[in-house]
């Protein structure tokens, strides 16, 4: 689907991948079977799928700058998504 959507607004040089209030994430079988690795989190699991979304993104179309919704990041220590995500913060002038 983002590659239909980018490919109609083909000057586009960001998109917005929400993956925000994903707050039932890691209840449903595939996720739990995920989860029962280890060492593995609901944190982990959130970055991995985010991570695999914008590789898809990036490998068709390299120049465009992806931006999400924080709201999964704040509860996460920056160790977490250390060297993958990058946060950042803007405000909007009223």
């Amino acid at each position: 689907m983002l590659q239909q959507i980018m490919k109609l607004h083909p000057k586009s040089t960001s998109l917005h991948i929400g993956a925000d209030e994903v707050y039932m994430l890691g209840l449903r079988d595939e996720s739990k079977q995920w989860l029962s690795v280890p060492g593995q989190s609901v944190h982990q699991l959130f970055c991995s799928h985010v991570i695999k979304v914008a590789k898809s993104v990036q490998e068709s179309s390299p120049n465009i700058k992806l931006i999400m919704w924080d709201d999964m990041l704040r509860s996460m220590t920056p160790e977490t998504f250390k060297g993958l995500l990058m946060p950042w913060r803007a405000r909007c002038k009223r």
